[in-house]
């Protein structure tokens, strides 16, 4: 079984995420680039030619990036919301942050929490406004941390 340390959430890197956008603007810089020569010598037909792969390239890489934009926003949404929720439990428990775990890295329903040595099952309302905790055993103690 895999825990989630609080740290997990807090350090998450979105940079892998965004690396596309970064090519992309490096890439319309390079066209930008290429417009410059091109309109310098047109009788050179190699800068036309670059100009249209490159401007493809571009295409490409922002209609990937539009696809993976939405998924960012809502692994970010629901790192905030785990934070909220470890920072609630931390509040309701009079607890260190760091002695804090969960077994999903989303809210849910059923989900695991670790708090200390003990682990409970969280159980929300269906607006997930309130939540109950219910002290639970584990039958394999092998557990993970991801911090």
């Amino acid at each position: 079984m895999t825990f989630y340390a609080a740290s997990y959430f807090t350090h998450q890197n979105f940079f892998s995420k965004y690396l596309g956008f970064g090519v992309a603007i490096a890439l319309a810089v390079l066209l930008v680039f290429f417009l410059v020569r091109y309109f310098q010598n047109r009788i050179t037909t190699k800068y036309r030619d670059l100009i249209l792969i490159v401007a493809l390239l571009i295409v490409f890489i922002i209609g990937t990036q539009i696809g993976n934009l939405e998924q960012v926003k809502m692994v970010n949404n629901q790192t905030t919301q785990m934070k909220q929720f470890i920072d609630r439990i931390r509040d309701d428990r009079g607890v260190n942050r760091h002695q804090v775990a969960v077994s999903s890295t989303s809210l849910k329903d059923g989900m695991l929490v670790k708090i200390k040595h003990q682990v409970y099952r969280v159980h929300f309302d269906d607006s997930y406004l309130s939540y109950e905790l219910t002290k639970v055993n584990l039958m394999n103690h092998d557990v993970q941390y991801v911090k």
